[in-house]
C-alpha cells in the first residue's frame, strides 16, 4: 500500500534516534512557565530569567556547595498567569503572578490596593499592585518584588530543600574533580569508600540542611572513622562541621 520494500521499512532515521535520545531523557530542574509571562518582550525576559538563573546557581554552590544543574525551560499551558517548578519529573512547586504587576508582602503593615494572593513560597499574604505603587506600598512596610524575583526566589528555595535529590553520582564526581586535592581523594575515593557511598553521605547531610561546601573537611572525617555506613560517618561529619553549624545560632 505504502509503496515500499520491506527492508525500507526496518531502516532506522539516524534524525529519529536523536529524537528518542531526547525524549528518553529526565530533567533533573525544569521550570515551566505560562508564555503570557513574557509579555510583552519575551526576549528581553528570557535573557533576564537566564541570568537570574545562573545567579541562583552560583549562589547554590557558595552556600551549599552543590553543583545545581542547567534549569530546563518549557512552556506551561494549564494557566494563562502560571508557573510550576520540577526537581527529578515531579512537581515540587508552583505559583501564580500577575505580569505587569508588582508583589508586595503585606505582613503588619497596611495592605494596599490591589489584588490579594499568596507568596508562592513562604504562603505570606500578599497584595499585587501596579508599578505606579511601589512607593506607597513600601514607604507603608511593605516588601515589594517583581515576577521575576518572586519566581527565582520559589526556585531558590525548592533547590536548597531538595538538595539531595540533585546531587547523584555524576555530581559527586564533579564536586571531587573541583575540589582538586588530589592526594586526599585517592586516600578516601575509593580506597576508604565508594564514590556511592559518598554520594549517600552527601546527601544525607544535604537532607539535614548541612553544607556540603567545606567538602575537604568532609572527606577527612571519614578517613579518620573506622565505620563504612553512611549514617555513622554522617555522625563524624557532623562533628568535624560543628563550627559551621552552630554559626548561624551564635550571637
Amino acid at each position: 500500500v505504502l509503496e515500499l520494500e520491506p527492508a525500507e521499512c526496518l531502516q532506522v532515521v539516524p534524525c529519529e534516534v536523536e529524537k528518542l535520545r531526547d525524549w528518553l531523557q529526565c530533567d533533573p530542574v525544569r521550570l515551566e512557565m505560562s508564555t503570557a509571562l513574557l509579555l510583552p518582550d519575551g526576549d528581553a525576559f528570557i535573557k533576564k530569567l537566564m541570568t537570574r538563573i545562573g545567579k541562583v546557581r552560583r549562589h547554590l554552590a557558595q552556600e551549599m556547595g552543590i553543583a545545581v544543574p542547567g534549569v530546563r525551560l518549557h512552556d506551561y499551558v494549564c494557566r494563562e498567569d502560571g508557573y510550576r517548578i520540577l526537581i527529578r519529573e515531579v512537581r515540587r512547586g508552583e505559583g501564580i503572578l500577575h505580569p505587569g504587576r508588582l508583589m508586595a508582602v503585606v505582613g503588619n503593615s497596611t495592605a494596599p490596593e490591589g489584588v490579594p494572593g499568596h507568596d508562592p513560597t513562604y504562603g505570606m499574604p500578599v497584595v499585587w499592585v501596579e508599578p505606579s505603587q511601589r512607593q506607597s506600598a513600601e514607604e507603608s512596610g511593605c516588601l515589594v518584588f517583581d515576577s521575576l524575583s518572586v519566581m527565582m526566589t520559589h526556585l531558590t528555595y525548592l533547590l536548597r530543600k531538595h538538595a539531595a535529590l540533585i546531587t547523584g553520582t555524576e555530581e559527586t564526581a564533579f564536586l571531587l574533580d573541583a575540589l582538586g586535592h588530589h592526594r586526599l581523594v585517592a586516600e578516601v575515593v575509593p580506597a576508604r569508600i565508594s564514590l556511592a557511598g559518598l554520594r549517600k553521605v552527601l546527601q544525607l547531610l544535604l537532607a539535614e540542611g548541612v553544607s556540603i561546601r567545606d567538602l575537604a573537611l568532609i572527606l577527612e572525617a571519614i578517613l579518620d572513622q573506622s565505620s563504612a555506613e553512611p549514617e555513622a560517618l554522617v555522625e563524624g561529619c557532623r562533628r568535624a562541621l560543628r563550627d559551621s553549624l552552630i554559626l548561624p545560632y551564635a550571637n
